[in-house]
């Protein structure tokens, strides 16, 4: 919670993944990568609640006893051409309305709590109906943190439209991993923090 208001933290997770196989439970740094965005989510100070939304039982008992709530979606929300926005809206029907929905991609593992923090923070504080955050070298979403009213949402049905506002995040933790360099690329990014 955060000015009084609730948010609910919402992780999108399919089981099929074309371009890097098994992409949400690849051993990264030594722990599934779906765990690196589950462990950023726990460290939050504002999410009221946390919740992953998917079809595949392997990402689900990836998760178990690790606070996380789970939503089974239907295949058909589970789909390479799905749209993100049918599974959080489907997700959203099964809890209590909460003021904003942070969304936390698992293809972002090296965005840390206080980016998902920072993220809320200038969403509430602006008083912006959305806030996305961005790579610091170039202003494009990178896909580590989505923060929006929850009705602005079921309105919209995107995050980056209107009076949005942006947060930046290094490079070192904006790398969004859509193919297998972009995995490598995070795995000499961690070996090198283990190694300083």
């Amino acid at each position: 919670m955060i000015n009084g208001r609730t948010v609910l933290g919402l992780i999108p997770a399919r089981g099929g993944s074309k371009r890097v196989p098994g992409k949400n439970l690849k051993m990264l740094g030594g722990k599934p990568m779906i765990n690196w965005t589950v462990e950023a989510a726990k460290r939050s100070k504002y999410l009221d609640k946390l919740v992953l939304t998917t079809e595949d039982p392997a990402i689900i008992a990836a998760v178990t006893n690790n606070g996380v709530e789970i939503v089974n979606r239907p295949a058909e929300l589970a789909q390479d051409r799905s749209n993100v926005y049918d599974a959080i809206f489907h997700a959203l029907e099964f809890f209590e309305p909460h003021d904003y929905l942070c969304l936390l991609q698992i293809t972002s593992p090296l965005r840390t709590a206080e980016d998902i923090d920072g993220c809320i923070e200038k969403c509430v504080f602006m008083n912006a109906p959305s806030c996305i955050s961005v790579d610091n070298k170039r202003p494009v979403a990178n896909g580590a943190v989505y923060v929006a009213w929850t009705t602005w949402i079921r309105e919209m049905r995107q995050f980056d439209s209107g009076r949005v506002v942006t947060y930046s995040v290094p490079r070192d933790r904006s790398i969004d991993i859509d193919t297998i360099d972009d995995f490598h690329k995070a795995e000499r990014i961690i070996a090198a923090r283990l190694a300083a």
